[in-house]
This record gives structure tokens, C-alpha cells and sequence, in this order.
């Protein structure tokens, strides 16, 4: 689905730190399979009709920080710098993409203006229940429960998205 209806292209996963996907609790580390990103400006437009109205000032101040804020270390490429600095001006979207067996069970979603595309994502993957060991701040849901919220959210999602 990303990549047919939003032009989305697979990156390595070590363009983002190893850090970074150890110390976000929004995702599972050892279930990551894929980061995808989203560069088309067209895309972008669809996603986010706003996304080129930075302030000229701010994408300076993003660019000259990138090689000041994240100097080459081992676990911090410049690419880690780079896509942070695009995400924050809105000139990329990037995907990380769970699997558990054949399915994509979660996703994190890393740029500005992608509320949208988090529902259509959380529409068609949900949110998987917990593992023993998962961080207690990440969203759940117990499928079927009507008196989960994140399971409640999930089927207005659903039906926001035309899907049931």
C-alpha cells in the first residue's frame, strides 16, 4: 500500500540510529523489518497540503545543525542527521514496518503532518496486543474487547477509512 499509493521507497534500517529504534518505545526493535520513506513532493502535497511552508529561516537553521547535532559517531550516522532535519521540514515521510510472521503487526510513523496517514496505517494493521517484555507506553489493543479504547479507536479508524 505504501509504496503503490504513496510512492514509497524502502531505505536501509541503518539510516536511522540503532539508538534511536532501542530508545523509542513507540516501536518493538526486535520486530522491525522495513523503513520505508516518502520524498515525492506531489506525495507529500496529498498527505500534507501545507508541507512546503517552512519558514525559510528554520530549514537554514534544520540544515546548518545537522552536522552539529549529530556528529559522526558509530551509532549516529549523518544520514540519521539528514533524515531527522527532513522530517522536520516536511521533505520526507518514513515508515518503520513491524512483521510478526507474514503480517505487519506495527509501525511508527516519523515526520510532520501525518496524522492522516497514521490512521490509514493504524486502520490496516491495528495495534497488536502486548508481549510480556513490550514497553508499557506503547499502544495496545485487546481485539475484540468493546471496552478498549485503543480497540474502540481501531474500529472508528476502520470505518473512517471505509473499510467496515
Amino acid at each position: 500500500m505504501l509504496v503503490e499509493e504513496y510512492n514509497a521507497y524502502e531505505i536501509p534500517l541503518y539510516t536511522k540510529s540503532r539508538t534511536d529504534y532501542t530508545n523509542d518505545e513507540e516501536v518493538r526493535e526486535d520486530l522491525i523489518e522495513t523503513l520505508l520513506t516518502i520524498t515525492d513532493p506531489r506525495t507529500l502535497t496529498l498527505i500534507d497540503p501545507d508541507w512546503a511552508d517552512a519558514d525559510p529561516a528554520t530549514v537554514d537553521e534544520y540544515w546548518r545543525e545537522i552536522f552539529i547535532e549529530y556528529p559522526e559517531e558509530d551509532d549516529y550516522p549523518w544520514t540519521h542527521g539528514l533524515l531527522t532535519t527532513q522530517h522536520a521540514l516536511g521533505h520526507r515521510i518514513s515508515v518503520v514496518l513491524e512483521r510478526e510472521g507474514d503480517y505487519a503487526t506495527g509501525f511508527k510513523v516519523y515526520g510532520v503532518g501525518v496524522a492522516r496517514l497514521v490512521d490509514r496505517l493504524a486502520a490496516l494493521i491495528g495495534h497488536a496486543p502486548p508481549r510480556p517484555n513490550d514497553h508499557p507506553d506503547r499502544e495496545y489493543m485487546r481485539v475484540g474487547d468493546i471496552n478498549d479504547d485503543a480497540f474502540a479507536q481501531y474500529l472508528r479508524r476502520l470505518e473512517a477509512e471505509d473499510m467496515i
